[in-house]
């Protein structure tokens, strides 16, 4: 009898064990099957911020509890140092990537931090990074991209001037010497 129970609990257990491993394996699966149209995706935003420098142009992208707090003059003061970059030309090394892999079961030193990873897995978390060249200069862009229903929405959008950023040069002013 006991025997039996314990025999069972086992089964059971090793069924669970074997459901949570395709589950978690199938949505990894998925997040890297959709790779592709999450970095076209984070083209697209990128190329239409571009267009003007303002945060209204991609407000439809962010996700709904981001967009709230976008409305903020904090949000618009962001980009004034990118304006100078001007128009998006290109892109280079478009690569995607989630926080499920090898390297991430490595750092989980925390049951919190396992939690975060999982949390990210399940909400189908993507970054996109890729090297952008501008009219004026080269960027790195980091997207962070989250399931919003059936929809990937930008979470996080992060763009760095690789570039030195052009000065306009003074105006040469000459002084007169009087010679008298």
């Amino acid at each position: 009898m006991i025997r039996s129970f314990f025999f069972i609990l086992g089964v059971l257990f090793a069924a669970l064990i074997v459901f949570c491993g395709s589950f978690l394996g199938n949505l990894a699966l998925a997040i890297d099957r959709e790779g592709t149209a999450n970095e076209a995706l984070a083209v697209k935003i990128t190329r239409e911020l571009s267009q003007t420098w303002s945060i209204g142009d991609i407000k439809p992208y962010y996700a709904k509890s981001i967009a709230a707090n976008l409305n903020q003059p904090e949000a618009q003061q962001s980009l004034v140092a990118l304006k100078e970059l001007g128009a998006l030309r290109y892109v280079n090394d478009v690569t995607h990537g989630s926080r499920w892999t090898k390297e991430a079961f490595g750092k989980m030193t925390s049951p919190s931090r396992a939690a975060a990873i999982f949390s990210e897995m399940l909400s189908n978390t993507v970054t996109v990074t890729f090297v952008a060249k501008f009219a004026t200069g080269r960027a790195r862009v980091t997207a962070e991209l989250r399931s919003e229903g059936d929809v990937m929405r930008l979470w996080h959008l992060k763009i760095d001037s690789l570039d030195r950023p052009r000065r306009t040069p003074k105006r040469k002013t000459r002084s007169k010497i009087s010679l008298a």
